[in-house]
């Protein structure tokens, strides 16, 4: 009946460990700080048929809300799979997308606009906001951990104000040093054709 938990209406409940405990608080925090799309994530006690579990975690899920709370028009939300036959996988049902026109339209400019970017035809610059993608991706490495990063665990907005596509911070996990990257630490050099920076 429209009623929400915390300004939610999908979330998911899990131990702390699915996470890594603090480190997905911290991680959302962090990309809040740097104004990216984050998911809100608490702690809190759950009572489950009288069992009472003194801590789990609430990590929101992907709707018009996280969008809302990120200061964000409402629009499409998705992932990239490696499917040719179906490359993009729509967060919202295909009867959302086409009861309103305007999630029709954006549908079809971000099938569109990635099938010619994997065509080659436009550039990551016009079908993504560079300056977001840059700094998520700088985030993951910052954390030690690539696993929210890869395409088949990142989700993505259509942000329809300047019609480019922006990262989604989800499932980051742990976080380890950055010398496990090879990014820092000792024997690293720039501009050697060896290393694979």
């Amino acid at each position: 009946n429209n009623k929400t938990l915390f300004g939610m209406k999908r979330f998911a409940i899990q131990h702390p460990k699915t996470r890594g405990f603090m480190n997905e608080w911290y991680y959302h925090k962090f990309l809040e700080y740097n104004n990216l799309i984050s998911l809100r994530y608490k702690f809190l006690k759950i009572i489950v048929n009288g069992d009472t579990f003194p801590i789990f975690a609430l990590e929101e899920n992907f709707d018009k809300r996280l969008l809302e709370n990120n200061n964000k028009k409402d629009g499409l939300i998705f992932r990239i799979n490696f499917n040719l036959n179906d490359p993009i996988q729509f967060q919202q049902t295909n009867k959302e997308i086409q009861s309103n026109e305007f999630l029709i339209a954006q549908s079809e400019i971000v099938k569109k606009n990635l099938k010619l970017f994997f065509d080659k035809k436009l550039l990551a610059s016009d079908v993504f906001d560079i300056p977001r993608l840059s700094k998520f991706y700088a985030i993951k490495d910052l954390w030690g951990n690539r696993h929210a990063g890869q395409l088949k665990n990142m989700r993505f907005y259509y942000n329809q104000l300047t019609s480019l596509i922006e990262p989604i911070g989800y499932d980051q996990q742990s976080v380890y040093p950055t010398q496990l990257l090879g990014l820092f630490g000792n024997n690293i050099s720039i501009n050697n054709s060896n290393n694979n920076l």
